[in-house]
């Protein structure tokens, strides 16, 4: 299931990044669902280090790997790019709070 913050023309979206919040093993899943929604907009995905493998095994236009210690230095990089939809998978355990500032 996705659920959305705010309404969104589907037709118009763009730009996509897709944020790996848990097991890369959801990751390939989480691209799919986005690439039947979201049509031929440019998919991109923020892996985590220890995921980079994934990169050769999902359809996305672009991949960014990011190790923990430079998320602080990744963050204006990627306010700078106007996405138009940012993918979150919220059924992750443990998971208590994401920052989107």
């Amino acid at each position: 299931m996705l659920t959305f913050f705010r309404p969104i023309p589907l037709s118009g979206v763009e730009r996509v990044l897709i944020v790996q919040t848990g097991s890369g093993s959801r990751l390939p899943r989480l691209v799919e669902r986005s690439r039947g929604l979201f049509g031929e907009a440019r998919l991109e995905v923020l892996l985590r280090e220890g995921d980079a493998a994934l990169r050769n095994e999902i359809d996305v236009a672009s991949t960014h790997v990011a190790r923990w210690e430079e998320r602080y230095s990744l963050l204006p990089e990627l306010r700078r790019t106007p996405f138009d939809v940012v993918v979150l998978d919220a059924q992750v355990v443990g998971l208590r709070r994401v920052d989107l500032d």
